[in-house]
């Protein structure tokens, strides 16, 4: 059985339903109730709360920033999160309460998404590079789980891959329907969201982000190096890409 149904499963001891009926309980975020500005709007999307300012124009797809954090030092993580975002005009979402955030990092929990705790969209890579080495220090040394999908910056809690913004979807190679992103031809092709962080063959890694991918492969185990694809000439070479094994609206991903 797909694993992801497990968190419906957990709702009732005799009904199937969906997690974001259990929101408003004692264990919500008071940030899911806290007003947002008046040039801000607020919506829900699946087990998310989705923030955007009024008039936010992003890419369909790009490098999107996800912040990890465990129960004891969340609530902290989220209110420094919104103080950053909210004043810089910054969209993001995240899980409305410690029940989803618990199923989210559950021994179960899809590999590609578990740890995923806050999403942020920034609006190109000068955007993500700031928020990165900005929210990146305010966050330094607070522990969270290691998502495994993405590129992790620093000694935080912050991760970055390059994603789905806008909800696109595609048919796989096994017939199933999922996220997609659109390739270097313009075609629609599935949003690999796996255990291990790889990027695209048509997306340059940016400059910025190069030192801190040669790190991650530097203090691979000698297991997980052979698993790395060599040589590596260039960090934003398709050789580099490691091999090892969610947008505005309603419509974030």
């Amino acid at each position: 059985m797909d694993k992801r149904y497990e968190v419906y499963c957990l709702m009732d001891a005799h009904f199937y339903d969906t997690p974001a009926r259990a929101r408003g309980g004692g264990t919500t975020f008071a940030q899911a109730r806290r007003p947002v500005p008046d040039t801000w709007r607020r919506s829900e999307l699946e087990d998310w709360v989705v923030l955007a300012p009024e008039g936010a124009r992003l890419p369909p797809q790009g490098w999107k920033i996800h912040v990890s954090a465990c129960l004891d030092n969340a609530t902290q993580i989220l209110t420094d999160v919104w103080e950053y975002c909210v004043p810089r005009r910054i969209p993001f979402k995240f899980l409305p309460g410690r029940d989803e955030l618990l199923l989210a990092n559950a021994k179960y929990a899809h590999r590609g998404a578990s740890g995923k705790f806050v999403t942020i969209y920034p609006a190109d890579e000068e955007q993500l590079e700031q928020i990165l080495t900005e929210l990146g220090t305010a966050l330094a040394g607070r522990p969270g789980p290691y998502i495994l999908s993405d590129l992790r910056w620093g000694e935080g809690p912050l991760y970055v891959r390059y994603g789905a913004f806008a909800e696109r979807y595609c048919v796989s190679p096994a017939g199933e329907v999922e996220l997609a992103i659109e390739d270097g031809g313009g075609r629609l092709v599935p949003d690999v969201r796996g255990p291990t962080f790889q990027v695209p063959d048509w997306v340059e890694l940016p400059g910025f982000l190069a030192p801190t991918w040669r790190r991650g492969a530097a203090r691979a185990s000698p297991t997980c190096r052979t698993a790395w694809r060599a040589p590596c000439t260039s960090p934003t070479a398709a050789a580099c890409t490691p091999v090892r094994t969610c947008a505005p609206g309603s419509a974030w991903c």
